[in-house]
């Protein structure tokens, strides 16, 4: 069985270099496109602490917890909500890798042998060191290739999200 979790941010974001106001955050979008194909419910990451909803207040507040480490607290998730073998686990590429929250899931939630198929968001920097931090925090589970989508295509995400599956998971 699989679950997808992600993190993601409304708000002012960058969309081809310039700020635009999304209602939706890009990773919730691609979040609940791979669930819709893998036929499972994707659960949303809410720290308690949210962002702002300004970009550049947002950039402050993940850098200042990249910086520190953090391990910012979220929101108990559903009780429904188990992390099975595969998890499809979503973020926005923020400094070069994940947002710190995702540490926080991570290490509480995630078992042993954990299968995790890591995908994200960016505009322009792809994965960023996300790879090699998730094999450093989780070395008890397995990580597989991760799918970046730059936030500006996500209206054409279908066919490499569709290649990905297919790829990493479901010829398995």
């Amino acid at each position: 069985m699989a679950t997808v979790i992600y993190f993601s941010r409304i708000g002012e974001n960058l969309i081809h270099g310039e700020k635009q106001f999304l209602l939706k955050g890009n990773t919730a979008q691609v979040g609940e496109k791979i669930a819709q194909k893998l036929q499972v419910p994707a659960y949303e990451i809410k720290p308690i602490v949210d962002f702002p909803l300004s970009y550049d207040e947002a950039v402050i507040q993940a850098k200042m917890e990249r910086d520190k480490q953090s391990f910012p607290e979220y929101q108990a998730f559903p009780t429904e909500l188990r992390i099975d073998k595969h998890l499809f686990l979503g973020f926005p590429n923020w400094c070069g890798s994940f947002p710190r929250v995702i540490a926080s899931v991570l290490t509480r939630e995630l078992g042993t042998g954990t299968v995790i198929h890591p995908f994200c968001t960016h505009e322009g920097s792809g994965m960023g060191n996300s790879m090699k931090e998730l094999q450093r925090l989780c070395p008890a589970s397995i990580v597989k290739e991760g799918l970046p989508i730059r936030g500006s295509r996500i209206e054409k995400s279908e066919l490499a999200i569709t290649h990905w599956l297919t790829h990493y998971y479901w010829n398995q």
